[in-house]
């Protein structure tokens, strides 16, 4: 049997109390704003997604020797894993808010790396 320490049984404890204790997203009330599948309606009219009220970022990552081609592969990378995780409804790249696109040349491979990032909106 493997022996833990106490400071590993503090921690085991502590995670077990949080569990019990501390309240589930969907406990939580946010106000008439928050909707279902965690998003918010913003002051814009949007319904974007959050997590327990704050902001949540998706991303995308993709390369190719086109820099054109890494950043619509990009895109398409956070749209697929948005789809995946959420639904259609939330898989617009269009749609979503605070977007940004990073993408740096690698010589030694020659291709271009791109990060696509946005919170993701329902259309």
């Amino acid at each position: 049997m493997i022996k833990l320490s106490r400071i590993r049984y503090g921690i085991l404890f502590a995670a077990a109390v949080a569990a019990v204790f501390v309240p589930t997203a969907s406990a939580v009330d946010y106000g008439p704003d928050y909707v279902v599948n965690y998003g918010m309606k913003l002051p814009n009219g949007k319904v974007c997604r959050v997590v327990l009220g704050e902001t949540h970022l998706h991303a995308g990552n993709a390369a190719d020797r086109s820099k054109a081609r890494s950043k619509r592969k990009a895109i398409k990378a956070w749209r697929d894993f948005t789809i995946f995780e959420y639904g259609p409804r939330w898989g617009s790249w269009a749609a979503s808010i605070k977007k940004s696109m990073r993408c740096s040349y690698d010589r030694d491979k020659r291709v271009w790396w791109c990060r696509a990032q946005s919170q993701p909106c329902l259309r």
